[in-house]
């Protein structure tokens, strides 16, 4: 090999998924670099991903919790035991990636070449949409926007024009040991979703560049049937870390409420008239505890909003939308009488 093989801890968190998990790490045993270490996070009471583990013959450092710590309390156990053992890098990885025999191989070569990486991404690929892979996100924190980059060229173009913007999903997150004594580990207040974000920005805060490496990539398969109660808490958590990531960015209370109520409360009504309370009623949970009650981290016994709040909020938003809409088609219209004139 001929770059030089530091250390490299893989973190991987373990739910309700063992079967997954083990996938998982299996495909680790075919990678090209071996010089790496796997720290196994176990966020659930049940002990059958280790017996699985174990009947595998794998060498694994395992930590068990007796409760969900969720994404950032367990991978901030893995990312502590990783430097405590003098890791160089960790790579956190979601427990239903696949990943390619060479990935790892190529996103050290990239991070040795440039100590100012704090942050490396291998290109994400579901399997279902090959040709829409994930490069990167960019965020502008003067106007609100999010975007995400689907092909190569966007995230070139970003990065030439714009580096500190680029921030990156944990699904395959390669962190440099020196951005961890330098910023610390994940915010727990977010608990899961948008971590990665507060993450990446904090990286380039600090002064290190995030990237992503075009000559690596992992399988992740999305989600598509969303819309189920096992994903309440995942509905309830993006609402509310919405807030909380435009918070500490330092925007201020209201612009952030704006920007969050604008994104969440169009879905909600529509969901709404769709009987998709199901998904509503959490997203607007996690409105009401993350902008009401300023409330973060673990998540509540009741993921819902107060019934009143959301009867009242779905009826009267929807009043408001319904004119928003009819007064954007009667202006419409009038631009279009003055423009034949």
């Amino acid at each position: 090999m001929s770059i030089s093989e530091p250390l490299v801890y893989i973190v991987i968190l373990n739910w309700k998924d063992p079967d997954i998990t083990l996938r998982c790490v299996q495909s680790l045993k075919r990678s090209k670099y071996k010089k790496y270490k796997v720290v196994l996070i176990n966020n659930s009471p049940s002990e059958e991903i280790r017996k699985l583990i174990e009947e595998e013959n794998i060498d694994i450092a395992y930590i068990g919790n007796k409760t969900n710590l969720g994404f950032t309390g367990g991978a901030n156990q893995g990312i502590e035991y990783a430097m405590k053992h003098d890791a160089n890098y960790i790579w956190l990885l979601n427990n239903d990636v696949e990943v390619p025999e060479d990935c790892l191989l190529n996103l050290i070569t990239e991070m040795e070449s440039d100590e100012r990486i704090g942050l490396l991404s291998p290109v994400i690929v579901d399997p279902a949409k090959p040709l829409n892979p994930f490069y990167g996100k960019k965020v502008d924190s003067v106007n609100g926007q999010m975007l995400n980059a689907f092909d190569e060229q966007t995230y070139l173009e970003w990065l030439t024009s714009e580096p500190w913007k680029i921030e990156l999903w944990g699904t395959a997150l390669l962190i440099n040991k020196n951005l961890v004594n330098a910023i610390g580990d994940l915010d727990n207040n977010f608990f899961a979703y948008y971590e990665d974000n507060d993450y990446s920005f904090r990286s380039n805060q600090a002064g290190f560049q995030n990237r992503t490496c075009l000559r690596a990539n992992v399988f992740h398969k999305t989600d598509n049937n969303i819309y189920t109660e096992k994903k309440s808490y995942r509905f309830f958590l993006i609402a509310r870390n919405h807030y909380l990531f435009w918070i500490k960015r330092g925007i201020s209370k209201p612009t952030a409420i704006y920007w969050t109520l604008n994104v969440f409360i169009p879905k909600i009504v529509q969901l709404h008239r769709e009987d998709k309370d199901i998904v509503a009623q959490p997203y607007l949970g996690g409105l009401w505890q993350g902008i009401i009650k300023n409330t973060f981290g673990l998540l509540p016994a009741n993921l819902n909003a107060p019934k009143l709040v959301y009867k009242f909020t779905v009826y009267i938003a929807g009043i408001l939308l319904d004119l928003l809409s009819k007064f954007r088609c009667f202006k419409g219209r009038i631009n279009i009488i003055f423009r034949k004139i």
